[in-house]
């Protein structure tokens, strides 16, 4: 048996070097802001967000899951601050393990990629079962749930503004939360359970 600490370790996602085509995360404070590749189509979204984050002094970096393309993608672009990155994806395993903070739709998977990477987050959930996790979001106390119909760069910057400091109650409890989920142990011990099962 694997002690916990061995298996935090090992369950911890692959961390990668920093993405090298970004501009290094200790100048500027990277933001992730996606909509995933379902629901994305909100260019509103990604305008606040992304000024919000430049507000701060943060590099917004936005991945619009290829859902934003052509006059409606350069329509956005000048909307956007002019040091925001757009791309389509982004590598989880370069970008994440060194995000200041997410704004997003409330995937499944992209909320607990963040979770599992100790970012804290804000959640603006559009449809199907983002309101889930951005309820468990706000629950587990790593980060901080808007409505679409709310969303404004101010109150997105005051958002970003509270959970954003090292010391914040959101980035403590995100780091904890994800000491719990390796502690849990991941996939590996949820098909060590089923086959306990069978």
């Amino acid at each position: 048996q694997r002690g916990q600490q061995g298996a935090a370790r090992e369950l911890a996602p692959p961390r990668q070097p920093p993405d090298p085509t970004l501009p290094t995360h200790e100048d500027r404070p990277w933001v992730l802001i996606t909509l995933g590749t379902s629901f994305g189509n909100d260019p509103n979204f990604f305008v606040a967000a992304s000024h919000a984050a430049q507000r701060l002094g943060c590099l917004p970096i936005l991945a619009l899951g290829n859902q934003i393309t052509g006059e409606a993608l350069a329509a956005l672009q000048s909307k956007l601050p002019t040091t925001a990155i757009v791309r389509n994806y982004v590598n989880f395993q370069a970008v994440l393990p060194y995000c200041a903070a997410a704004i997003h739709h409330g995937g499944a998977g992209t909320t607990h990629a963040l979770v599992t990477s100790g970012v804290p987050q804000i959640v603006v959930p559009h449809a199907a079962d983002q309101q889930r996790q951005a309820q468990g979001v706000m629950r587990s106390n790593v980060g901080l749930a808007f409505a679409p119909k709310d969303v404004t760069i101010d109150l997105l910057e005051d958002g970003l503004a509270a959970i954003l400091p090292d010391r914040s109650d959101w980035r403590t409890a995100a780091h904890h939360l994800c000491e719990e989920f390796a502690a849990l142990g991941g996939v590996v011990r949820a098909a060590d359970y089923v086959c306990e099962l069978v």
